[in-house]
């Protein structure tokens, strides 16, 4: 199959995927519409969750978008809770960072940088896999996979 052919097929393949894609999402009936996962039905209250927040920390309610200086200015009212969470976002970071000289970016940390951009250029490909990944890539570049809206 010629290049030219298979980007076309690619581009209908691609169409297909983001056209269910939109369906899933949009809500549309799926085959097994009446099998739910467990967490479905059992969804946190994200309200009450967040309740706590202010057991651990007391913003300052004089924050001026005028003056970014008082961004982030509040009181620290359980500092054991707050330094455990430091310390395990700490470690994370760190783990993340293992190998890596201080300055150029690890493999991980790059990649965390390219998804944190949700550009679908760079991102998508990436999740389509080698063949696909590099075929999205070049109609992206070469314009014809005109239905994603990028120019």
């Amino acid at each position: 199959m010629s290049t030219q052919k298979s980007r076309h097929a690619f581009g209908r393949v691609a169409t297909v995927a983001v056209a269910s894609l939109a369906m899933i999402m949009g809500g549309a009936v799926s085959a097994h519409a009446d099998e739910a996962y467990p967490s479905d039905k059992n969804q946190p209250d994200l309200v009450n969750l967040l309740s706590q927040y202010k057991d651990y920390y007391s913003p300052s309610n004089a924050f001026d978008s005028k003056d970014s200086s008082s961004f982030g200015k509040g009181t620290v009212v359980d500092a054991k809770v707050l330094g455990h969470n430091d310390q395990s976002t700490q470690q994370i970071n760190n783990a993340a960072a293992v190998g890596g000289d201080g300055v150029t970016p690890t493999e991980q940390q790059r990649r965390a940088l390219i998804d944190s951009d949700y550009k679908m250029s760079e991102t998508l490909p990436d999740a389509l896999g080698p063949q696909l990944g590099a075929w999205f890539s070049e109609g992206l570049s070469d314009g014809t996979l005109s239905k994603t809206g990028v120019k």
